[in-house]
């Protein structure tokens, strides 16, 4: 009757949403940087080579956040994979860039799990986000800049603005269109 089809319906849709959470959920790789943690350890120094997936933006805590795509670690580790939630000093700014090469030398680190329920579960962000692992850099080296087109053609427009619409008005545009940075 109806009461069984319905019953059959509901254990469908929670065998697909079973079956699609567990694909969706990233799987952590034998290379991920996050592996390198030895076990018992909070974290290591190191130094990681990467690319900037996104616009840096600043955090809470006044620091620079961004992802990075992994590349290698130096000494004595080599290829590594993976992506880390990567926090550097606001003074940093100007000089990265979405797409940039970098190396960052910093504390590779593994979330702590949340200490009282409710509160935001930073390893959960961090896995949500196909990443198992952040680093707290305090050195980073620019390697390739990949936005230096890009970063001409925004000047231009910027200067285009300011000319056309003046002072405020030509910034408050130009930062509408461009992001913060403008």
């Amino acid at each position: 009757g109806l009461q069984g089809r319905t019953g059959l319906a509901v254990i469908l849709v929670a065998i697909l949403a079973f079956c699609s959470f567990s694909i969706r959920s990233p799987q952590l790789a034998e290379s991920d940087i996050s592996q390198i943690i030895p076990e018992g350890q909070n974290g290591i120094v190191v130094t990681v080579k990467g690319k900037i997936l996104d616009a840096p933006t600043l955090n809470r805590s006044g620091q620079l956040r961004f992802w990075l795509a992994v590349e290698a670690v130096k000494e004595p580790i080599g290829q590594q994979t993976g992506k880390l939630y990567t926090t550097v000093p606001a003074t940093l700014e100007e000089q990265l860039n979405a797409g940039s090469s970098i190396e960052v030398t910093g504390y590779l680190y593994q979330p702590s799990p949340p200490k009282n329920p409710g509160q935001f579960d930073f390893g959960n962000y961090l896995k949500e986000n196909g990443a198992f692992a952040g680093i707290s850099g305090q050195e980073v080296t620019v390697i390739k800049d990949n936005n230096w087109g890009f970063w001409q053609l925004r000047d231009r427009i910027v200067k285009v603005h300011q000319q056309a619409l003046g002072s405020p008005q030509g910034e408050l545009v130009s930062s509408t269109v461009l992001g913060r940075k403008a």
